[in-house]
């Protein structure tokens, strides 16, 4: 949006200005977040828009080659992940990669922006050493299907019937566990009770994998549990996730979106993911968020939403919502990059503090609602750092292939807009 003609600046744009670097047209940004962070958090306030994909692949190339970190953490089904995890791995066949992504689940991952990325990850193992991989690990404890599958094949010894037998009543499809709770409660079992240290690395991840995932079906969608009491289970799961692969110390790139990372208060309806870092790493996590004015993205609709195969493009100007925070930023520069962390001394910062509207759009959206749809936000003690875009284009969606058995939406799919509120 043209600040063209306005007699007086937001409150804070002048700060911006003094304190901003320009992003580069490809998206390569200065990397912020000081060394020693565990984990590193890139935000986003769309699923569905190229820039933001831009630069988390400008800032994973810089992660991996300036900072050492081998782990990028997805918002994404932590069983489905383990295959997109080999097929970018040195020596995985070359069609690997295609089949992997399939089987991602989520649609907000399926655009080819983030194709790219990883090949950009696949490339680069290809000329590394077999112990010097860069891997891709999901957090999300939903669609835990993929898991199943697998086991039913390598899973051994006493558990290996009751795996097997547990066809008859739980089927997987599109990761999505299909049955009767007390069938999933009875699967629960035979897993938690194979969990011995079968010696089988491969076999006690995916136990651990599908357990996650059921004890997270049962404790919340299950037993009727909706909306932020949801989000605050998922959350939790998708910590204990990223603190998992941080436990080596070794940095971890987190792509998720702004609501996941950003840190909030002990009064906080929600302990949203970033919250639980904050806990648990102190200065050692550092939330990036991305922000932006007015442009196109991709989103479902929150009408029929099972029926849709695909996400559509939608728009919003800054001029369509309520007194957003974005309006501050649009009169300070087009794209670029500030850092919030330590900035507390600074008199002329205090309008950081103030708890202003930021817009959060998730992977599905309310027609004409959604230009002014907004999360309240304290910009100083939610994220570190922000990327501001003044316009942002669509992802591009690539089409699933048909599968004969049907596809069934998935949970991100159906009312993902209301663990946020917005989202």
């Amino acid at each position: 949006m043209s600040t063209e003609g306005r007699t007086e600046a937001p409150v804070g744009s002048d700060w911006l200005r003094t304190h901003l670097t320009p992003v580069e047209a490809d998206g390569d940004v200065p990397l912020l977040a000081p060394p020693g962070c565990t984990v590193v958090a890139v935000g986003e306030a769309t699923h569905g828009s190229r820039e933001f994909f831009e630069v988390r692949t400008a800032l994973l190339r810089r992660m991996v080659e300036d900072r050492g970190c081998r782990v990028v953490a997805l918002e994404a089904s932590a069983a489905a992940t383990v295959d997109v995890d080999a097929a970018v791995r040195r020596g995985a066949p070359d069609d690997a990669l295609a089949d992997a992504f399939e089987g991602l689940g989520f649609w907000t991952w399926h655009v080819r922006e983030m194709r790219e990325l990883l090949a950009w990850v696949r490339a680069r193992n290809a000329t590394a050493d077999l112990h010097d991989q860069v891997r891709v690990v999901g957090i999300d404890p939903q669609l835990p299907g993929a898991a199943l599958r697998r086991l039913r094949v390598t899973v051994d010894g006493p558990a290996s019937a009751p795996l097997r037998a547990s066809q008859v009543s739980v089927r997987a499809r599109d990761g999505r566990l299909l049955g009767r709770t007390d069938a999933l409660r009875a699967l629960l079992d035979t897993v938690t009770g194979a969990r011995d240290g079968t010696g089988q690395d491969a076999v006690n991840r995916d136990l651990a994998l599908l357990e996650t995932g059921l004890r997270y079906e049962l404790d919340g969608p299950r037993s009727g549990v909706r909306g932020r009491d949801l989000m605050v289970v998922r959350d939790r799961a998708m910590a204990d996730a990223v603190l998992a692969v941080a436990a080596s110390g070794a940095p971890v790139l987190l792509l998720a979106h702004n609501g996941h990372i950003a840190v909030h208060g002990p009064d906080a309806p929600v302990a949203t993911l970033g919250t639980h870092l904050r806990a648990a790493l102190g200065d050692r996590y550092y939330a990036l968020a991305q922000l932006f004015g007015s442009g196109e993205y991709l989103a479902k609709s929150t009408l029929l939403t099972r029926a849709q195969r695909s996400p559509r493009t939608w728009s919003t100007r800054l001029d369509d919502g309520p007194s957003l925070v974005e309006r501050v930023f649009d009169a300070a520069g087009e794209r670029f990059v500030v850092d919030l962390a330590g900035t507390s001394d600074d008199p002329d910062a205090a309008w950081l503090d103030e708890d202003r509207l930021h817009r959060a759009l998730g992977a599905v959206v309310t027609p004409v609602l959604h230009r002014v749809s907004a999360l309240e936000v304290n910009l100083r003690s939610a994220y570190d750092g922000v990327v501001y875009h003044r316009r942002v284009s669509p992802s591009t969606w690539i089409p699933r292939r048909r599968d004969p058995a049907g596809r069934q939406e998935c949970p991100m799919n159906r009312g993902h807009s209301a663990r946020l509120g917005t989202r």
